[in-house]
């Protein structure tokens, strides 16, 4: 997962900012073809593997690649299309047989899993699925009691359950559903998180919870949650300067966090 979404972060940084095209080019030559397919074979004979975590960010890689070769970058965009479809496939089937929950840890988090199927298969035009990805928010996590904000400042994850949570449902639900959603599961602690473990795994809670703080300025139009948003944004600025350079436990992930908060 480490490789799939720091590939990703490369053609969405590209992208954006019109900066570090060589690169996008030298991770576009790592996508070969004939290696992708492997990849994709490997996925096929071990079904558990980085399921959902990896596979998840993999749909979030073949959809920026996608955009990235379109708008410019010179690969040819469908490399990653087949096996893209081919992870969705199998993500949204394994939920089909066991329902998902909000309150699921790290690297089995629905939330983010359910997310990342339902932009894929918006992005790839394949509505069917993407209405049953909006079946399992609806019969799984509009109703139900689950985590809140407040319990990060207790937890030694690096996802804010939560934050998830509400990012899925601010970016999938329409207005009324949303509202009653938020109205039974309000947002308790807006406030980042300026204690984290020192356990660099947990430097990415600060920067989910503050993907989710766009995702309900968006939904809510209120300014309180784009300040909280920015506040979260500078206190995991410092922890980058207190934690940047140790590649092994902290560079080769963390930013990668923000630059998905940070873009998306």
């Amino acid at each position: 997962h480490s490789a799939v979404h720091g590939h990703w972060a490369l053609f969405r940084v590209a992208r954006v900012t019109g900066r570090h095209a060589d690169k996008a080019d030298a991770a576009a030559r790592n996508l070969d073809p004939a290696k992708i397919k492997k990849e994709a074979s490997y996925l096929r004979e071990k079904p558990d593997f980085e399921r959902p975590y990896g596979r998840a960010w993999f749909l979030l890689l073949a959809e920026e690649f996608e955009r990235w070769s379109t708008e410019g970058g010179g690969a040819e965009p469908k490399r990653l299309r087949a096996m893209a479809d081919e992870v969705a496939a199998g993500l949204l089937a394994r939920y089909g047989e066991h329902p998902p929950s909000p309150d699921t840890p790290e690297y089995d988090n629905a939330s983010w899993t359910l997310l990342r199927l339902h932009d894929w298969f918006e992005f790839a035009g394949d509505d069917a699925s993407r209405q049953s990805v909006l079946k399992l928010v609806a019969d799984n996590f509009l109703a139900p009691a689950g985590p809140t904000f407040a319990r990060d400042a207790r937890s030694r994850e690096f996802f804010s359950r939560y934050g998830n949570w509400a990012a899925l449902v601010a970016s999938t639900q329409d207005a009324p559903a949303f509202d009653a959603w938020f109205a039974a599961h309000p947002a308790d602690d807006l406030a980042p998180l300026v204690r984290l473990s020192a356990t660099a795994h947990h430097q990415g809670t600060n920067w989910s919870r503050a993907w989710a703080m766009k995702a309900l300025a968006a939904a809510t139009g209120e300014k309180r949650y784009e300040q909280a948003f920015e506040a979260h944004v500078v206190e995991a600025m410092r922890h980058h300067e207190l934690n940047k350079g140790d590649v092994w436990a902290y560079d080769h992930w963390v930013p990668q966090f923000a630059v998905y908060a940070l873009t998306e």
